[in-house]
């Protein structure tokens, strides 16, 4: 079990104010404290730079010398800076970078839940041959809680993904037939603090993840306070306990008043619909649409 503070969940529904608190938070801290906001959307990242005016943040970049962004990130860790950054950097953090996060006590901010399991592209006949099922020595040895162990020595063949992963700890297996990489659960007990930003945290596969590697946590919601005008954490909220008689006051649905006039719900029904292609042509903010 991992000797650190419980992970604080923040589960609300949106637009109750989880990242209008998170800026709050980092406005009014202070100022030796570092933090790092991880976010899936540019547009936080933005809304982040803009909004914090008590410390200025960071965002990993690509420089002159062509540095990578991930270079970036680690030279930023090292540095001591507030950075806000997206999910996909926050991925590829190594053990060495751990160790800047662990000496300038920072605090993670995580906009909505990480991918912390992920399939490996593996065949089962494959997985049977790293096992040794097929009568030759075995490649990998797997521990009593299925994590994954490489054995073989000066290894130069297929499996070099597979051989990587199973080096750094991360890659486990499921009942002989399929095998998945964990995110570094050492990540996470680097941070002095660790807020996740999120809804529905219970049915979230990060949850299980958690439960999996023993990491407490400790769940509450948000609410904005209006006498005061500041946003509170407050016991936490299940989802069906919710009020949300505020969201049908913002909530209009269009449907089409004349016999010509186009249905803009029926944007589904042609082939195609929500295709790279599509999505290209309709989504008029073009930062919105990324393709991998």
């Amino acid at each position: 079990m991992l000797n650190q503070k419980p992970i604080k969940i923040i589960d609300a529904t949106c637009g109750k104010g989880k990242t209008s608190w998170a800026i709050q938070l980092m406005n009014e801290a202070d100022k030796p404290e570092k933090f790092m906001f991880i976010t899936p959307f540019l547009s936080e990242v933005k809304r982040v730079k803009n909004a914090v005016t008590n410390r200025k943040f960071s965002e990993p970049e690509v420089d002159k010398d062509n540095v990578t962004k991930l270079d970036s990130l680690k030279r930023l860790v090292r540095l001591g800076k507030d950075i806000v950054s997206t999910h996909e950097l926050f991925s590829n953090i190594d053990e060495a970078t751990l160790t800047f996060i662990k000496s300038h006590n920072y605090t993670l901010i995580l906009d909505e839940v990480a991918n912390v399991i992920e399939q490996a592209q593996i065949s089962k006949d494959d997985i049977k041959l790293l096992l040794g099922h097929d009568g030759n020595e075995p490649y990998v040895t797997v521990d009593e809680n299925g994590f994954v162990a490489w054995k073989k020595e000066k290894y130069d063949g297929t499996f070099k993904r597979i051989e990587r992963l199973a080096k750094t700890n991360n890659l486990m297996i499921f009942n002989n037939t399929a095998m998945f990489w964990t995110f570094p659960v050492s990540v996470f007990k680097a941070f002095k603090d660790v807020f996740i930003l999120t809804y529905m945290f219970w049915g979230q596969s990060q949850r299980y993840y958690f439960k999996m590697f023993e990491v407490p946590m400790y769940f509450n919601s948000v609410e904005l306070i209006r006498e005061t005008g500041r946003f509170e954490l407050i016991p936490y909220v299940k989802p069906t306990q919710e009020n949300v008689a505020f969201l049908k006051q913002n909530i209009n649905i269009y449907y089409p008043t004349r016999y010509n006039e186009k249905d803009m719900n029926a944007v589904g029904d042609k082939k195609g619909a929500f295709s790279k292609a599509w999505l290209t042509e309709n989504v008029k903010d073009k930062e919105m649409v990324k393709f991998n």
